[in-house]
């Protein structure tokens, strides 16, 4: 009768001890699952945006997650990241997050600091104000602090080019940028492919010719301003630097836009008289600075022009121009041309009737 009594505990005591171990395991597998996070959910579409504040707790951005609603409990979205040891290297930033990652491919994003990013395209020519209207556009920089930046000389100063401002060495490319960058984060994007595409040797010969390093810079955009085909760089480059030689004006059209508020039109014979700096019809020499962003083409004729006569030329209205060495032969050209034009208006206007 002991022996079977003493059985039956033996026996309940290894049910008892089995039970104990399957509550333990199904406990870890409850907790596993619960700091594993929700599952991905394929069948939602689109993606939600969020912002991560800088320094925010993983609670913080639990909450920002729920009334995103990415998902539905922050408290266990903190439990992931304490678990697996990335509660304090949440990255800040803006967030494309997908509506159908799970919690973990949440938390994976933002650990790695994997933000949004927007792909914006700088034309050649553009000036530094149209860039930053795009860029506040897209929700990458404020427009006024980046203009403010630059004129910065603490940043002028570290990107090591012997300028005034950055409005003339801001290449024109493609560019992937994250959201809400700063005016710094932009600029040194900006100017460090201008000085990659340009070359050592060619910042160095610009540096140390007659018109200085922003002074070729300066031509250049000017160059840029005037040409459509990408032939008569060098012919525009030439003419103007033959002007320079020789203490002429300048007279380009293009500085003169530069400084219109209301943007580049048909100009009159009323803004060649604006008493502005930048006026090339009024002083002599290069304006104070460049009044564009040229394309590489514009720059490289800038500094090597060709050994042309020209010092005039007339736009043709086709993108091409007429260059000629004399004042009477620019009258002569500018007389055939407008002759040209008006026998076209008649033609048009002939059609237009018929």
């Amino acid at each position: 009768m002991v022996v079977e009594q003493s059985f039956i505990r033996s026996r309940r005591f290894r049910y008892l001890m089995l039970a104990i171990g399957f509550l333990a395991v199904l406990a870890v597998l409850l907790f596993w699952s619960y700091i594993a996070g929700a599952p991905r959910h394929p069948d939602r579409v689109g993606a939600s945006r969020i912002i991560v504040p800088q320094g925010a707790s993983a609670w913080k951005v639990g909450y920002i997650l729920r009334d995103s609603g990415l998902l539905r409990s922050p408290r266990r979205f903190a439990w992931h990241l304490k678990f697996y040891g990335g509660s304090d290297q949440l990255k800040a930033g803006v967030y494309d997050i997908p509506r159908s990652a799970s919690m973990k491919e949440m938390a994976d994003q933002i650990l790695r600091g994997d933000e949004a990013t927007v792909e914006l395209t700088f034309p050649e020519g553009w000036t530094a104000a149209q860039m930053a209207g795009l860029l506040q556009q897209s929700s990458v920089v404020d427009s006024v602090s980046f203009i403010r930046a630059l004129h910065d000389k603490g940043l002028i100063d570290s990107l090591g080019l012997p300028v005034t401002t950055f409005e003339g060495v801001l290449y024109p490319e493609t560019y992937l940028f994250r959201l809400r960058r700063t005016p710094a984060d932009v600029i040194h994007a900006m100017v460090s492919l201008f000085k990659e595409k340009v070359g050592e040797d060619w910042i160095r010969r610009a540096q140390q010719s007659e018109l200085g390093f922003q002074g070729i810079v300066t031509l250049a955009s000017i160059v840029q301003g005037e040409f459509q085909v990408a032939g008569e760089t060098e012919d525009i480059a030439a003419l103007y630097r033959n002007r320079l030689r020789k203490g002429m004006l300048l007279q380009a059209d293009p500085t003169i836009q530069y400084i219109l508020p209301e943007g580049p039109r048909r100009l009159t014979l009323k803004d060649l008289r604006i008493k502005n700096p930048y006026n090339t019809y009024l002083y002599p020499g290069l304006p104070p600075g460049p009044i564009n962003n040229p394309g590489i083409d514009a720059l490289r004729a800038a500094l090597d022009p060709p050994d042309r006569p020209w010092l005039y030329m007339v736009a043709r209205g086709d993108g091409k121009h007429t260059f000629t060495t004399t004042f009477n032969d620019h009258i002569r050209a500018k007389k055939r041309l407008d002759a040209i034009r008006r026998q076209e208006a008649r033609r048009k206007r002939q059609e237009s009737k018929s």
